[in-house]
């Protein structure tokens, strides 16, 4: 009898495990170390040992658009970086061929006299298993500290409700998950903005969350000629980190949030990747 009602859960538990998706995003310290040389390697060691099924990057500098990360993945993922028009796409999103299929995709640049590296690029996609359909996007707000540029991730934020809340209402309300180097804290005013148009932090969905940050500072090259990286001495939860990932819609349901924190993530830039585990609902 017992072996019965096991054979009778195996597929459950097969399909259960099958349905969890993984979505990561990193910034890959590209827009000043442009070398991808250098450090491409660590970073598609990364990518290979935890296979996340959706990759939202930034700081993708034109120099790396030709790198190893992109021309040998090309059977497996996609990448959606397409310009807009003169302007080339700093915050690309990959994903699994094999899992999904793109619908539509889209780039939007926050201040191109500012900082045109700074933006979000979305895809809509379907889930081949199931028919499911979500927008992943990633992005990257704008960096310097104090009050002024406070106010500008504010804006930030207030670009990216608007046009994620028009897109979310001309695909059947489908959820969106965005993430990226938000350059705040989730305490900050740019993300309780977020939070107050119904967006939800994974942290904040799920118990199961590395207690860490997500920022470490700039890798130092040593003697060798590598870059060698480590984590923060001070403050090194996860009240300080920058990097999230943002989630509307209550068909996503995040199981666990990791912060990548081995040594060949922390020699190849001064974030640490980050994944979310979730399951459709």
């Amino acid at each position: 009898m017992k072996k019965m009602l096991l054979l009778l859960c195996l597929p459950m538990l097969l399909l259960s495990k099958e349905a969890t998706i993984r979505m990561m995003s990193w910034n890959i310290w590209g827009n000043t170390q442009k070398d991808p040389a250098e450090r491409e390697q660590p970073i598609i060691d990364v990518v290979k040992r935890y296979s996340p099924d959706i990759i939202l990057l930034q700081e993708v500098h034109p120099a790396w658009h030709q790198s190893r990360l992109f021309t040998e993945s090309t059977e497996e993922y996609e990448t959606v970086m397409e310009p807009l028009g003169k302007f080339p796409c700093h915050v690309p999103v990959m994903f699994k061929k094999a899992k999904w299929t793109m619908l539509d995709h889209g780039l939007h640049l926050y201040h191109t006299t500012l900082d045109r590296s700074k933006g979000f690029s979305w895809v809509l996609l379907q889930e081949k298993a199931t028919g499911k359909k979500m927008i992943a996007a990633s992005t990257h707000f704008w960096w310097k500290v104090g009050p002024e540029n406070n106010y500008i991730r504010t804006i930030n934020a207030k670009e990216t409700n608007e046009l994620l809340t028009a897109l979310q209402k001309k695909y059947d309300n489908v959820p969106v998950a965005i993430g990226g180097d938000y350059n705040s804290w989730l305490s900050s005013q740019a993300m309780n903005f977020l939070k107050a148009n119904g967006f939800r932090s994974a942290v904040e969905m799920t118990t199961d969350v590395t207690q860490a940050s997500t920022h470490h500072g700039n890798p130092v090259k040593g003697e060798d000629g590598k870059f060698h990286g480590k984590r923060r001495e001070k403050d090194d939860i996860p009240k300080t980190s920058i990097d999230h990932i943002m989630v509307r819609g209550d068909q996503i349901d995040a199981k666990r949030f990791v912060v990548v924190l081995e040594q060949d993530a922390l020699d190849a830039s001064d974030h640490s990747p980050i994944f979310m585990d979730f399951v459709w609902k």
